[in-house]
């Protein structure tokens, strides 16, 4: 299932405030850029012997060392055009030209790789004569580090088949990386393991060295490493295999060598071979003479038999490749809970290209399962996908390629790796019983069909498919549900009745392709076969099917946006499963109704009801893991629209971590935590935070989906809005058209997903006074959508609102108020008056007409607001909040002083209540309340309110007019009392002078006068 949101949502619209009430935040970036300036001048006398400035390395900043070898100097930097911290190496002045090389080499040999465990090269590049790389910044500690402080000898050899998959990455790019140790790999501050180094490595094609040298190194410097010529050992000595250390040839066994060296190293505490000379590990290797395991190391003696293979004298006696040696390795760490098998699978598999006649012959013999694979996913089905993507001629798809095919490899790979796991608990080691056989089986076959299915569809693939390829492989069922017995024991029996069986595995392998088609984003094809399935199901009146095909149908509803029927279905799903103790769905369907319940119908405390539920069936012994965190982050969605963000935040948060836990830090559910995380703390004012996470979030669906997908355009818009808001114009003008242009080459011109980054764009110009980029931007965005949608639609509505409230920040009342006018006459006709959208157009026009001083006009406008918002749905404390800010505002405008205050107090009681006693957006109407007890004779109540304010103004980051303002109420408050007066009007002095410049010209003047009149000024 997916969250309740996209990971990738940029709406470009803005909650209204009241009349005057956003500040500017000051742009920082010019003290950033000094400070970046003054530290790269430091380093750049120190690297070259003269101050370079900012063109030494290009468009990098220089900020700092991060270590020194003998052969050159790493440096943090800064790469301003793509706004990322990189490494940089640059050579010593008296490196040679064959360790000039060498960089070179390594550059070149690792921008051959993409891979998450293989750090990633971006440049090389020249400096007055000298070579230098940039490449991916990685903070963390060697692998060596890692495991000194891990005890469990599976999450070791977890990480080790972690690094060896980028080992693996390098040889299917035909190259060896020849200097593979603990040292040479670094875990990440997220657990992530990528090797580096490559400065010995080779490619397979070229000329093998040989010739006998005795110059192999000692352990040393990750980065001391010297170009091998004829006759020359290089690499780290205990590291080496034999033919390494004799100078001979080496290809990527040599790698599988040092590989399990370093393994046998993090899980004995000790290197295989003994001897620290060359001669005396060339006699330990030679003679077969490995250490024996020390008594109590836990670790499995199958474990050290595949280690032994690995470090082999000769290489022909190695496993075939790193791939064979990891998913041997990949089935020692797999959960044992496992007993046994051995009989027969027939399920589901004649749809799918292997029916019983061939399985039969295939039988179940340990090597066939790749056999089961063949017209699934093989050499012919391939090309097949290759050629429906290619064709379809989408700009990033050769990129997804690319990405679909080593995720089927991948699948299909650990597929049969899992298939011959099964086979040989039984067969060779006779650990599980022939019935936990059966349920491993069947869920293996559930799993083949799937992965069919989702090769067929790609076979089959349009233009628009292309967007959801990646995405659909990704939402491929979990292989390591089939080792989890005791949750697919839990699982329904199938029908005692063998003609009611066949039926029944027909129309689960129907509702299969449902959920493959769900993936896809084929809502109305799943929507059919599941319905189709509904009415199957009824009359063959067996439950547990209806269960799954209301459940699929209820899903598809949820997509085609028809909120109410989805609900229907997912508790009927619901409340049958409880019936018949389906507990995997029961957890799944009130983790669906959570979202559909109290995000999308909005019934707020329902879905929170359903959320406590979710999570308690989701951290059951059952369900799914990752159900967890979908309960967590569609709880928090509701908890978001309810104006409770606080709490919304701790379940992001939570959900986060179970969805790095469960499903990895590279999957589109975790960038959709990330990015529920920015969400609401920009809208606490903590952008730093925002940006960091919005960042997180851009960089996994790069990874995940390619830098030219238009999802990733629609991360990159968010990271620009942040930026934005923190007042940083430039570089989130840079980073919202790299969206466009991602939109652009990906979509076309005038699809309608580019009119929000125009809108973006449009509001960017507008904050900074290019008024004709601005029109040109908007209008542009409204003839997309007008296009696309016709005048008369929501979404339209939407940009001429956004449209008009940035037309008022630039002064522009009539312009504004006509905009306004226009999105709230389409949203009553096409949504209702009572619709959540329409409300908000309706107090936008009020704020807007208050702004320019028609206040009477305004003033049944925002009542009328308040009113609805108080009968319906869909409205939390803050916007409530809000509203009754703005029509205090309003009646004070008009003299009513005593109603402004009774709403001025119903906001400050509502946004405490949402927010806490002491958060900053309290500020402004703790002070707007100290105005109004001040005009009421109220000093006591406004010196109480004011002190508040200030407090909270000084310790936490606002802008300083804030706190200038907060000080002036103060004296004002303090003025009433003649022995403070002199305080008082100390204080007022003070804050005067600090807000000039900084506050609007009225409240300046206000400030003016009260001075005047005292005779302060």
């Amino acid at each position: 299932m997916t969250s309740s949101r996209s990971p990738v949502d940029a709406d470009p619209t803005t909650k209204p405030d009241s009349p005057g009430s956003r500040d500017e935040r000051s742009d920082s970036t010019s003290a950033q850029s000094l400070e970046r300036r003054i530290v790269f001048e430091t380093v750049g006398k120190r690297l070259f012997g003269r101050s370079t400035g900012l063109v030494s390395l290009g468009r990098f900043v220089v900020l700092g060392t991060i270590g020194r070898g003998g052969m050159g100097t790493v440096y943090k930097a800064y790469d301003e055009s793509l706004d990322r911290s990189i490494a940089i190496k640059v050579l010593h002045t008296e490196t040679s030209e064959e360790h000039a090389l060498r960089l070179q080499r390594e550059a070149q040999a690792l921008a051959k790789l993409s891979h998450p465990n293989v750090v990633h090269v971006y440049e090389v590049g020249m400096v007055d004569g000298r070579r230098f790389i940039a490449m991916e910044l990685v903070v963390g500690r060697t692998l060596r580090q890692w495991h000194e402080g891990e005890h469990d000898w599976r999450a070791r050899v977890r990480k080790y088949i972690d690094v060896g998959a980028g080992l693996a990455a390098a040889h299917a790019a035909g190259l060896v990386h020849r200097d593979f140790k603990p040292d040479n790999c670094i875990v990440d501050d997220r657990g992530c393991p990528k090797v580096l180094d490559f400065g010995l490595v080779r490619d397979v094609g070229s000329a093998a060295e040989s010739g006998p040298s005795s110059s192999a190194r000692s352990d040393g410097d990750a980065f001391d490493t010297a170009l091998t010529s004829t006759g020359t050992v290089m690499g780290t000595r205990g590291y080496m295999p034999p033919e390494q250390l004799e100078g001979l040839g080496t290809d990527q066994r040599s790698d599988q060598f040092a590989f399990c060296v370093s393994l046998h190293e993090a899980l004995y505490g000790a290197r295989p071979f003994a001897g620290t000379t060359r001669a005396a590990l060339l006699h330990s290797m030679s003679t077969g003479n490995v250490q024996p395991a020390p008594k109590g190391s836990g670790v499995p003696e199958a474990v050290r038999r595949i280690l032994l293979r690995g470090l082999a004298a000769d290489p022909e006696q190695r496993w075939s490749s790193m791939d064979e040696l990891l998913a041997a390795l990949r089935r020692q760490v797999a959960p044992r809970t496992w007993r046994a098998l051995a009989t027969g699978l027939a399920l589901g598999l004649t749809a799918t290209g292997i029916g019983l006649a061939s399985y039969a012959q295939v039988g179940f013999r340990c090597e066939g399962a790749d056999a089961h694979l063949r017209g699934v996913w093989d050499d012919a089905r391939r090309q097949e996908v290759e050629r429906a993507l290619l064709h379809t001629r989408v700009s990033y798809a050769a990129d997804t390629w690319e990405r679909v095919e080593q995720r089927l490899d991948d699948y299909a790979a650990r597929w049969a790796d899992k298939h011959t796991e099964v086979c040989e608990a039984t067969s060779v080691r006779q650990e599980q019983s022939a019935a936990t056989m059966d349920l491993r089986m069947e869920c293996l076959a559930r799993r083949r069909i799937a992965l069919a299915q989702s090769v067929e569809l790609l076979v089959e693939i349009d233009a628009e498919g292309v967007e959801t390829a990646t995405e659909l492989l990704v939402g491929l069922p979990r292989l390591e549900r089939c080792d989890e017995v005791e949750a697919l024991r839990a699982e329904l029996a199938p029908p005692e009745d063998q003609q009611l069986d066949a039926r029944v595995r027909a129309e689960r392998e129907r509702l299969q392709q449902a959920a493959t088609s769900l993936r896809a984003g084929q809502y109305e094809r799943a929507w059919t076969t599941a319905n189709d399935v509904v009415d199957r199901a009824t009359a063959l009146e067996y439950t547990p099917l209806m269960v799954e095909a209301l459940f699929q149908r209820g899903r598809a509803r949820d997509e085609r946006g028809e909120y109410a029927e989805a609900a229907s279905d997912l508790e009927r799903s619901h409340l049958l499963a409880a019936q018949v103790g389906y507990h995997s769905l029961q957890a799944e369907t009130a983790a669906w109704l959570v979202r559909v319940v109290g995000y999308r119908l909005a019934r707020h405390d329902e879905g929170r009801w359903w959320g406590k539920t979710a999570l308690a069936l989701a951290r059951g012994p059952y369900a799914e893991p990752a159900v967890e965190g979908y309960s967590l982050v569609n709880e928090g969605s509701v908890l978001r629209e309810q104006g409770e963000p606080r709490q919304a935040l701790e379940r992001f948060r939570e959900a986060l971590g179970v969805f790095e836990r469960t499903l990895g830090t590279d999957h589109p559910s975790t960038a959709s935590a990330e990015h529920d995380i920015a969400a609401v703390l920009r809208t606490q004012g903590e952008l730093d935070q925002a940006l960091e996470h919005q960042q997180r979030a851009l960089a996994i669906l790069e990874r995940v989906l390619g830098p030219g997908h238009p999802k990733v355009a629609m991360a990159v818009n968010g990271v620009g809005l942040v930026l934005k808001q923190q007042g940083k114009h430039d570089e989130a003008l840079v980073v919202l058209e790299r969206a466009l242009a991602i939109q652009e080459s990906a979509l076309g011109p005038e699809h309608p997903d580019i009119a929000a980054t125009l809108a973006n764009i449009g509001n960017l110009h507008m904050q900074t006074d290019r008024r004709p980029e601005a029109l040109r931007s908007y209008e542009r965005a409204l003839a997309i959508k007008e296009k696309a949608l016709g005048a008369q639609h929501p979404e339209f509505a939407t940009l001429l609102s956004n449209m008009g409230k940035m037309l008022a920040q630039r002064g522009e009342h009539q312009a504004a108020q006509s905009y306004l006018q226009r999105a709230l006459a389409i949203r009553e006709r096409a949504l209702g008056p009572a619709h959540a959208d329409t409300v908000t157009t309706l107090l936008d026009l009020g704020v807007v007409t208050s702004m320019f001083g028609d206040h009477a006009a305004a003033l049944p406008h925002v009542a009328r607001a308040l009113e609805l918002q108080e009968q319906g749905e869909g409205f939390g404390p803050l916007d409530l909040a809000l509203t009754h800010n703005n029509l205090g505002a309003i009646l004070d405008s008009l003299g009513r002083i005593e109603e402004s205050r009774a709403h001025s107090l119903e906001a400050l009681a509502l946004r405490e209540q949402a927010l806490g006693p002491d958060h900053v957006e309290l500020v402004r109407p703790l002070l707007g309340l100290a105005r109004l007890d001040i005009g009421a004779g109220r000093f006591a109540d406004a010196q109480k309110r004011a002190e508040h304010a200030l407090a909270i103004a000084k310790s936490q980051p606002v802008a300083p007019e804030h706190v200038a303002w907060a000080r002036f109420i103060l004296a004002q408050a303090l003025w009433s009392e003649p022995r403070q007066r002199e305080r008082a009007a100390t204080m007022a002095k003070d804050a005067y002078v600090a807000a000039e410049g900084k506050v609007v010209e009225t409240s300046l003047a206000e400030m003016r006068r009260w001075l005047e009149a005292r005779d302060l000024l």
